[in-house]
């Protein structure tokens, strides 16, 4: 499922306008749940979360607006160590994509949240 959102990402960097990333270790796979939930709920109080076939049935039925953009947020649980790169660029943003995206599903935990705004 991870791939999904890191492909359609890869597929359009033009679209990517900046990005962030953090890693936090933890040793025992209880630490890791109880932080991933934290953030996931975390993430999802900032916005109104919209789901993702919402998105694509919108962009069909009515006319796009300069104004409109996409928050993608994915939050990653690893087992293992993983050296997730600093994003300050579009190339390091496409290579911490390309890392997630080479990770085997059965190593990895993801949420992505998808948030449409109408920008003012």
């Amino acid at each position: 499922m991870h791939y999904k959102a890191t492909l359609a990402l890869l597929r359009h960097p033009d679209y990517c306008i900046s990005g962030y990333s953090s890693v936090d270790v933890k040793r025992s796979v209880f630490e890791c749940d109880k932080l991933f939930n934290h953030f996931s709920i975390e993430e999802r109080s900032k916005f109104d979360v919209v789901n993702a076939n919402d998105i694509g049935k919108k962009s069909a039925t009515s006319q796009s607006s300069n104004n409109e953009y996409i928050v993608v947020t994915i939050i990653v649980v690893v087992d293992g160590v993983s050296k997730l790169p600093p994003i300050r660029s579009s190339a390091q943003l496409k290579n911490a994509l390309q890392m997630l995206a080479s990770i085997p599903s059965g190593d990895i935990k993801v949420r992505t949240i998808c948030t449409c705004f109408l920008a003012h």
